[in-house]
């Protein structure tokens, strides 16, 4: 926020300076240099607007920008021709080259792409960028196993190119190559620049290819990575259940809710439920901080368990709170007095509910606690 509010006040300057004829030549193409790489495209775009004559500055310098900045907002065409413009001035600079051939990818020119890479092959042997996408003209020119020998060769060369693993992770899952897909996503894993985000969605697509184990793994690891980041942590809990570990799902909820996030603490208080383990639910729900949600956690695990009577200590709660305009909840206030004999306040709590939904429920309890009033039933009495 700081680099921001200082770019916001050099802005006007800058460009006012220019405008006065002054040599800034520098400044600002290293601004909209600064302004792409930060994604802020339309101010980028004010800089270079501001130069009238390209020749006023670095004309290739300028071209090259103005290249990478159509291409980062998709404009091919517009981007072809800037660094088309760009080679005129500087023809043996092997960055330009680069720049058509992303171009020409996007305007779906794949063997010009190729060809224009080719032109200058020895001097982008030592580039990542060359395999990837020389890869990637390769397979949408249909040519699949000379694109993957440019993702082998590229991988074995520069192992510490994230985007090219990135690349041949996406093309193995694409064509249902799952197991040498994971070899390459447990070596990604060694990677300083990958993220635990990036690393959690890989597993979101073993999961939608219900490879639990694959998933889990990733997600773990994901984990790990970030212990704090919530899309991380719900990616694997989602994992974990929909691989039928209720437990492990419930374990990693609780922990993170101890440790980061109380308010997961009722989530995590139906998983335990759900994983057969109600008291450690019920020792969950004390922990929770919001009284309102602590009350309704604490009805709805005590209708599960039939505890009526905790139910029925729980009115006054219920009454001296918002809960008291959630029929659901009244419903199952007057359901446990029902229960307990407690007719007065069954009948008294079930005026309160209108809802047509609950119409019938309403009525039916009504019914039954006539019978029970006039002997028809055998219950017990108030």
């Amino acid at each position: 926020m700081k680099n921001a509010k200082i770019l916001l006040t050099f802005f006007p300057l800058l460009i006012s300076s220019v405008l006065r004829g002054q040599d800034f030549s520098h400044d600002v193409l290293s601004l909209a240099a600064h302004l792409i790489k930060n994604q802020s495209y339309t101010r980028a775009e004010q800089v270079l607007g501001q130069i009238d004559d390209p020749h006023d500055v670095i004309p290739e310098r300028y071209y090259a920008l103005r290249g990478a900045l159509a291409l980062k907002q998709r404009r091919f065409e517009e981007s072809l021709k800037s660094f088309q413009k760009a080679l005129e001035h500087d023809a043996q600079n092997p960055e330009l080259y680069l720049g058509v051939s992303r171009a020409q990818l996007g305007l779906q020119q794949y063997k010009q792409a190729i060809q224009t890479l080719q032109s200058k092959k020895e001097q982008l042997l030592e580039r990542p960028e060359f395999y990837q996408i020389m890869a990637s003209a390769h397979f949408e020119a249909g040519l699949a196993v000379k694109g993957w020998r440019f993702l082998q060769q590229g991988s074995k060369k520069f192992s510490e190119s994230l985007p090219l693993f990135k690349q041949k992770w996406h093309y193995l899952m694409e064509h249902k190559l799952i197991e040498a897909s994971f070899v390459v996503a447990r070596k990604m894993l060694d990677h300083k620049q990958q993220s635990s985000l990036d690393v959690a969605r890989m597993g979101m697509r073993y999961r939608e290819l219900r490879e639990y184990k694959k998933a889990i793994t990733l997600g773990e690891a994901a984990r790990l990575m970030d212990p704090k980041d919530e899309e991380v942590l719900k990616d694997l809990a989602r994992s974990y259940l929909q691989s039928k570990q209720t437990l492990a799902a419930a374990q990693v909820l609780t922990d993170y809710a101890k440790h980061f996030n109380p308010e997961f603490l009722a989530q995590a208080s139906d998983l335990w439920y759900q994983a057969g383990r109600p008291a450690y639910a019920k020792a969950l729900i004390l922990d929770i901080r919001d009284p309102q949600i602590k009350t309704k956690k604490a009805l709805s695990l005590a209708l599960k368990e039939g505890d009526y009577f905790y139910m029925t200590s729980l009115r006054e709660d219920v009454m001296r709170s918002s809960l008291k305009s959630e029929e659901d909840i009244l419903y199952a206030l007057a359901y446990a007095h029902f229960q307990e004999g407690d007719f007065a306040h069954a009948k008294k709590t079930l005026l309160s509910i209108q809802r047509p939904d609950l119409f019938q429920k309403v009525v039916s309890l009504k019914e039954a606690i006539k019978s029970c009033q006039t002997g028809e039933s055998l219950c017990w009495g108030d």
